[in-house]
C-alpha cells in the first residue's frame, strides 16, 4: 500500500469502523497496521463504492477518502456506539472508565471518538450498525479466523503459550501452504510446547501432531486440466510445486522462501470476490501481492487475482 502513511491507515480504519466495516482484534485494537481484519474491510468498502482501481491510494485526496467522508457525513447524528478497549495495562485511565459505556458519534466525551487521540488502540461498536452483503461478508471472514484459532486459545491457559505469536505465524502459513489453519495452529502449537520443555502430557501432544498432520495425507492429486495447471512460462526450474489443500489450485515457489509464490486457481463463480469468478493467478513477492506488471496491491484485491490468459511471469521482478 504505497500511497499510505500510519496517519492515513489509522483514519481509515477509524472510519470504516464507525461505518461498521472494520473491527479490529480485540487483544490489539486500533493501530497502523495493515492487518486482515482492515484489508477485508477496506476491500469491501471499496466494492460496495464500485471503486476497482483505487485500491493502492488511500491517503489525503484519494478518492477512497472522498468517498468514505462523504458516507460519514450521511450518517444520523444520534448515531451510538459501545466504547472499547484492549483491556491492558497500556489503556489510559480516562479511557478504561468508558469501557463498555455507551456515546453519541456526534458528542463524543471531551470531544474525541475511540481512536482519534494519539496512539490510541480504542475502538467502536456500533449499536445500530448499517446493513450490507459487503458487510456481512466481511463480518463472515472475521468469524471465521477467530473460530479458526480457538485451538491455541484453548491450549494456552495451561501451557502458557504466546497466542499472538502463534496466531500470527500461523496465519502467515496458511497463506503461503494452502495447509487449512486450524491444523496449522495445532501443529505450530505442539513445536512450541517442545521447545518448551515439554510442559504437557505425551497423549495431548501426540493428538496434536495426528490432528495437525492428517490434512497433509488427504492425498492430493494433480489436477487433471492441464491448460489450468501447467508450470508457467518463466518460472525458474528450482521452484518447487504443490496442490493446494482443496485441490483446486497449484502453488510454485522457492525451496526457502514460502513468501514468494505463484499460485494458480479454478474459478469461484458464487463468490464475492470478483477477481475469483475466473481461473486467475495469484503472486506474491516477500509477502506482498503484486497485479499483471508486478505492482504491489492489496491482498486480495481484484488486481491481485490476474486472468491465467493474461498472466506472464516476470523473472526480473524476483532477482
Amino acid at each position: 500500500m504505497p500511497a499510505a502513511t500510519i496517519e492515513n491507515i489509522r483514519a481509515t480504519k477509524i472510519a470504516l469502523n464507525r461505518l461498521g466495516y472494520y473491527r479490529p482484534d480485540s487483544a490489539m485494537g486500533v493501530n497502523a497496521d495493515a492487518d486482515e481484519n482492515f484489508t477485508d474491510a477496506l476491500y469491501a468498502f471499496q466494492r460496495k463504492s464500485a471503486l476497482y482501481f483505487d485500491d493502492n491510494d488511500i491517503g489525503d485526496g484519494s478518492t477512497t477518502q472522498r468517498i468514505l467522508n462523504e458516507e460519514l457525513a450521511r450518517q444520523p447524528g444520534d448515531a451510538a456506539y459501545i466504547w472499547r478497549t484492549v483491556g491492558d495495562g497500556k489503556v489510559r485511565g480516562e479511557h478504561a472508565s468508558r469501557a463498555g459505556k455507551t456515546f453519541i458519534f456526534d458528542n463524543p466525551p471531551d470531544g474525541e471518538n475511540p481512536g482519534e487521540d494519539y496512539n490510541c488502540r480504542c475502538w467502536a461498536e456500533p449499536i445500530n450498525p448499517p446493513k450490507h452483503p459487503w458487510i456481512d461478508w466481511v463480518n463472515e471472514r472475521r468469524q471465521k479466523r477467530i473460530a479458526q484459532s480457538s485451538t491455541v486459545e484453548k491450549l494456552a491457559p495451561p501451557i502458557g503459550l504466546n497466542i499472538k505469536f502463534i496466531r500470527q505465524e500461523s496465519q502467515i502459513v496458511e497463506k503461503e501452504s494452502e495447509i487449512a489453519l486450524e491444523d496449522i495452529i495445532t501443529i505450530t502449537s505442539a513445536l512450541v510446547i517442545i521447545r518448551l520443555g515439554g510442559k504437557v502430557a505425551l497423549p495431548i501432544l501426540l493428538r496434536l501432531f495426528r490432528s495437525g498432520i492428517a490434512s497433509l495425507r488427504k492425498g492430493r492429486k494433480v489436477p487433471a486440466d492441464d491448460k489450468i495447471f501447467k508450470r508457467p512460462d518463466g518460472i525458474p526450474d528450482e521452484w518447487i510445486s504443490s496442490i493446494t489443500d482443496k485441490g483446486n489450485g497449484i502453488i510454485f515457489r522457492p525451496l526457502n522462501d514460502p513468501r514468494t509464490y505463484v499460485k494458480i486457481q479454478k474459478a469461484k463463480p458464487n463468490s464475492p470476490m470478483l477477481g475469483q469468478r475466473y481461473d486467475n493467478v495469484r503472486w506474491m513477492k516477500d509477502g506482498k501481492s503484486l497485479d499483471a506488471k508486478g505492482n504491489i496491491v492489496i491482498m486480495q484485491s481484484e488486481e491481485s487475482h490476474i486472468p491465467i490468459e493474461k498472466f506472464k511471469f516476470i523473472l526480473e521482478k524476483f532477482k
